[in-house]
């Protein structure tokens, strides 16, 4: 069911949660001590580890493989049914776009942090740690309330949060409030929705398609990496 989907999803988060604060500071000592190049390589070992326990330890899990599964014209059947659901729809636009906001502020973030505030890359990875508390919070929230409060409800006041970190940082920088604490506090209130948000619309956008599921997945991850890209891509034109 939805709501215990989203529970495990948002437990399963966690871990998501861990990550924005842990890769920051790896990439600050990083380029600190062997350069920005050291990123990339560091990026392709972990890439390369990933791959190898993915062969060696995930097992297939499908007993009934769908001989068709990878049929061009099925496969756009299956996204043209999700697509026509205001539903499935709803939901990949609150996790695409709440994710959006995310990756705007990785993208513009160093040029805030770095250049405008003058913070050493290795300072820039242990502040920017620092926020992904919220999502953390997010999550555990997510995973303790849904049960209560529902699906519906819970995107929704994901949205609410994420849209006043938003509102919060905007206003700050209009008025000229441009300081570390502002800007960390905004992104930690915005973290709070998404941790909230991801879980309850990744659920309630698959719930209902348990016998096309790979292709909900499949068509949830593009919305939201592909936006993503475009409000990253944004970001970087934006004015200094």
């Amino acid at each position: 069911g939805r709501e215990r989907a989203a529970r495990a999803l948002a437990f399963s988060g966690v871990a998501f949660s861990v990550s924005p604060a842990v890769s920051p500071i790896i990439g600050g000592y990083l380029q600190a001590w062997f350069g920005w190049r050291s990123s990339f390589t560091f990026l392709a070992v972990v890439g390369l580890a990933i791959g190898a326990a993915t062969w060696a330890m995930l097992s297939e899990t499908n007993r009934d493989p769908d001989p068709h599964a990878l049929n061009p014209g099925a496969m756009v059947r299956n996204f043209a049914t999700l697509l026509a659901t205001p539903a499935y729809v709803g939901h990949m636009l609150a996790l695409a776009l709440v994710f959006a906001g995310l990756m705007a502020f990785v993208t513009a973030s160093p040029f805030l942090l770095i250049d405008g505030l003058h913070l050493s890359p290795a300072h820039f990875g242990l502040l920017v740690a620092l926020p992904t508390v919220g999502t953390l919070a997010g999550n555990l929230s997510a995973g303790v309330l849904t049960l209560r409060l529902g699906v519906e409800r819970m995107v929704l006041t994901g949205a609410l949060l994420a849209l006043a970190g938003g509102i919060a940082m905007a206003v700050g920088g209009w008025s000229g409030h441009f300081e570390v604490v502002p800007i960390l506090v905004s992104i930690t209130v915005f973290l709070l929705g998404m941790g909230i948000v991801m879980p309850n619309a990744m659920a309630g956008a698959m719930a209902p398609f348990p016998r096309m599921a790979g292709a909900a997945s499949a068509l949830l991850g593009f919305a939201q990496m592909g936006v993503g890209s475009l409000a990253s891509l944004i970001a970087g034109h934006l004015p200094h």
